[in-house]
């Protein structure tokens, strides 16, 4: 809760009554046992929440507004812009200018999937791949002719959407084992493979 309040500098707080549609909000998507995605601040889960905190920032503005002096609440909305909106400094940052290795590992791996084929790849990945027909989350493979993993380290649980690194890991294995697939292509800790053709 405390990263849904932080970006509107918790103003919703000062105006409880809109705390009631938010609060049932987070009842939704916490009472959701199906989708546990849904409990993080991550994806599109949250969207739903936006308007109701920015109405309760307003509100809560208009009551200290009629509390306080003019000049102590622009003064503290402006020292709330400077701390809340700190992400766009980040331009400025030399941070956001560089390519971890991993990342051009993935694209390397990425760019070697021909387009026209089945594909089961990580959660983070399937945005990269979506213009094709078929994509299948891992560890679901249906019909897929080629697997993309990313096994670089400290990356997010909700890369492995269902799955965890280890039980990529033990698929990727389990698979290889079998024969049903081998790897085409591995740049780093990114990995494509591809189904062994069958006779």
């Amino acid at each position: 809760m405390f990263d849904s309040f932080w970006p509107f500098a918790f103003l919703p707080i000062a105006a409880p009554a809109t705390l009631i549609p938010i609060f049932l909000q987070f009842g939704v998507r916490f009472f959701d046992v199906s989708h546990q995605q849904s409990w993080t601040l991550l994806y599109h889960y949250s969207a739903p929440l936006t308007p109701f905190l920015a109405y309760g920032s307003i509100m809560g503005i208009r009551s200290f507004k009629a509390r306080w002096a003019t000049h102590l609440l622009v003064t503290t909305s402006l020292l709330g812009l400077i701390l809340f909106h700190a992400p766009v400094f980040t331009l400025l940052k030399s941070g956001f200018y560089y390519q971890p290795a991993w990342i051009a590992d993935t694209r390397a791996v990425l760019a070697r999937v021909p387009i026209d084929v089945p594909v089961a790849a990580q959660n983070n990945l399937i945005p990269h791949l979506s213009s094709r027909e078929k994509v299948y989350p891992l560890p679901l493979i249906g019909d897929a002719q080629y697997l993309v993993v990313d096994l670089h380290p400290n990356q997010s649980e909700y890369n492995y959407s269902t799955a965890t690194r280890v039980g990529i890991e033990e698929l990727v294995a389990r698979l290889t084992f079998s024969g049903d697939f081998f790897v085409s292509f591995k740049q780093g800790d990114a990995i494509l493979f591809q189904r062994v053709p069958s006779h």
